[in-house]
């Protein structure tokens, strides 16, 4: 379909706030391949699953999803389980991440407690100072940490996950950005 706002402006191009994040994301790591070549760099997605791509210099890839992003255990097990998917540096895997960067699409609800449960245990035993760059466009509203719908007692209950988390990733020191 046409991407004219009111067919006033035929000589411009919108870009959706996905292809934004993605461009922003590829120059980032572009810039650590250059800079920082033998750091690690990992793709972990989020909607109704969590999804780790890890540094995409292998097709594996490991999936926490359905009843399991309600289960701290089973997050952190697959979390655990998954961190060889993080070994290679980025000055080696940087095309792999960027084709797996541009693979991503927008779908389903967002399980952000799990991913970043997930994401926090995938990197507990890595280099002091690591970094999980979280990127969202949605309130958490699957899995662990849902915000949605919330009594008092399900507020308290969210607030104390996430508090929870970020005390574990300060104790790894574990960088949280959020975008």
């Amino acid at each position: 379909s046409s991407q004219f706002y009111d067919n006033n402006h035929s000589h411009v191009t919108w870009v959706s706030r996905m292809q934004c994040l993605k461009a922003g994301i590829e120059s980032y790591i572009e810039q650590m391949s250059k800079a920082s070549p033998k750091n690690k760099v990992g793709i972990v997605t989020f909607s109704n699953e969590v999804v780790c791509y890890g540094d995409g210099s292998t097709k594996d890839m490991s999936r926490v999803e359905g009843n399991s992003l309600y289960d701290e255990n089973k997050i952190i097990d697959i979390a655990e389980k998954s961190q060889f998917l993080v070994k290679k540096e980025v000055g080696d895997t940087y095309q792999s991440l960027i084709k797996h960067l541009y693979t991503i699409e927008e779908s389903g609800q967002t399980a952000l407690g799990p991913a970043i449960m997930f994401s926090i245990h995938l990197l507990k035993n890595a280099a002091q100072g690591s970094k999980i760059i979280l990127c969202t466009d949605g309130l958490a509203n699957m899995g662990l940490g849902a915000l949605e719908d919330l009594d008092q007692e399900k507020f308290i209950k969210a607030r104390e996950f996430y508090e929870a988390l970020g005390e574990f990733a300060k104790a790894k020191a574990i960088i949280i950005n959020i975008l």
